[in-house]
């Protein structure tokens, strides 16, 4: 993912994601007060005007009750109105709950009014159940319960009615048992609430710092990868300013040998320095290899590829240097083990291993080349006789510029970038390379390329 498609993500988190979250209980309530304030007015304004004209035929004595309904509407609508002003737009704790209030005690002054009347009863009962809905502190809404109540036993008692009948007592009974019921309800979600906001702050909190360590990682990551794109490009320069001039050290070289090959010490130098300068042209265009892959500018260009006709031509090339170092080079192989890649990497990947198996050997070992088909694979292996590696090695060994703890055993040099260059070309083919080898029991480098 590139640096501009990760600020995009980073710029739909903020747009999208973030909000104002509540930093107090008190504004958690406040949210969640406006939730419910518009609805719970809308509600409060044509709930009880139904109610009017069997108020007015129950108990035409108290014209009180007629009005409360109707304040109740002027009320809630003028509330509604307050819900969408400026000043009142992050007051909606103090808008609901002067609903509530007005809510339950003209509730209850009609009641008292009304009892002992049953179907009153059961309304006031049913309006003390719905009071833990309303997302009010727990001393708030039990300060309202009691208020009511001292209010509608004020008035229904002074009034001279009371309870006189069994059915009386039995709606007395009901509303008891609501108040208990609803008391109950009050503090056990004022608990939820309270534990819900903590946990949904703590969790806001983690996200904020997550997301701060986020982009505190983009940025550093955004540096490294400048550093190392400029790196690349010196490293880029470098190498190909290099490649050059020892290019022409190596013709005139040539040039020096064949007309002084009589001259045994010139002849040694001028050994000297060609091998000199074609390790050091080797190591440069590893390097530039490596570069390539990295930046995505390598291109494979497929075809169909014999890996035995390959594998024999690689080993053949090394024959010589195994020779000089008294090794014998073993190789078995299948007829058809066919596969669609770049022919030029896949003898980059041999030469890797193979020349690895050489230097990282000791004199008059013996190295073992197989190229066979398992199922829709074809594997390629090379095994030798060095001195293997330990698994701190193995966990190491395909990264770049690793030193292991296997060192050439013919004055050969090494750089660490070989088997990382492998592991690329390989994994560019859709295959794999793995390694088998314990200390002292020598190594098998095993490459898995698709069939055709």
């Amino acid at each position: 993912m590139d640096t501009q498609a990760i600020k995009k993500i980073f710029s739909l988190y903020d747009t999208v994601v973030d909000y104002e979250n509540p930093k107090s209980f008190q504004e958690e309530l406040d949210r969640q007060c406006s939730l419910v304030l518009a609805p719970g007015c809308v509600f409060a304004m044509v709930a009880w005007i139904f109610y009017i004209k069997a108020d007015t035929h129950l108990f035409p004595d108290f014209p009180i009750i007629k009005w409360l309904r109707l304040g109740l509407t002027v009320t809630a609508a003028a509330i509604l109105i307050l819900h969408f002003t400026p000043f009142f737009k992050k007051r909606n704790y103090v808008l609901l709950f002067s609903l509530a209030c007005y809510f339950e005690l003209a509730a209850a002054i009609i009641v008292g009014l009304a009892a002992p009347h049953p179907a009153y009863m059961g309304g006031l009962a049913m309006l003390v159940l719905l009071m833990p809905i309303i997302p009010l502190k727990k001393y708030h809404a039990i300060a309202i319960l009691g208020v009511t109540l001292i209010v509608f036993f004020t008035i229904c008692f002074g009034s001279g009615t009371g309870f006189k009948t069994g059915r009386d007592l039995y709606g007395l009974f009901n509303l008891i048992a609501a108040l208990a019921a609803s008391l109950v309800t009050i503090v056990v979600l004022d608990g939820i609430r309270r534990v819900s906001f903590d946990k949904n702050r703590m969790v806001q909190q983690t996200n904020e710092k997550l997301k701060e360590s986020s982009r505190e990682i983009f940025r550093i990551n955004e540096k490294l990868t400048k550093t190392n794109d400029l790196k690349s490009k010196l490293l880029g320069i470098a190498a190909h300013d290099l490649k050059n001039p020892l290019q022409v050290i190596i013709g005139y070289t040539d040039l020096l040998q064949e007309k002084l090959h009589k001259n045994q010490l010139a002849m040694e130098k001028l050994d000297s320095i060609y091998q000199s300068s074609d390790n050091m042209i080797h190591l440069i265009s590893r390097l530039l290899k490596a570069l390539s892959i990295d930046s995505g500018k390598l291109v494979l260009y497929k075809r169909n590829v014999n890996m035995v006709r390959l594998a024999e031509s690689v080993i053949k090339e090394y024959k010589l240097q195994a020779k000089k170092k008294g090794q014998q080079v073993y190789f078995r192989a299948e007829e058809e083990c066919i596969v669609l890649g770049d022919e030029s990497h896949l003898k980059e990947v041999m030469d890797n291993l193979l020349g690895n198996a050489i230097k990282f050997s000791p004199p008059g070992k013996s190295i073992w080349v197989s190229v066979s088909r398992q199922d829709l694979l074809v594997v390629f292996r090379v095994r030798d006789e060095g001195p293997g590696f330990s698994k701190t090695d193995k966990e190491k060994m395909f990264a770049r510029f690793q030193k292991l703890s296997a060192r050439p055993t013919g004055s050969e040099s090494s750089i660490g970038l070989g088997l990382g260059i492998v592991k690329d070309l390989v994994e560019l083919h859709k295959g794999k390379v793995k390694v088998e080898s314990e200390p002292g029991a020598g190594s098998t480098f095993i490459v898995e390329i698709p069939c055709r």
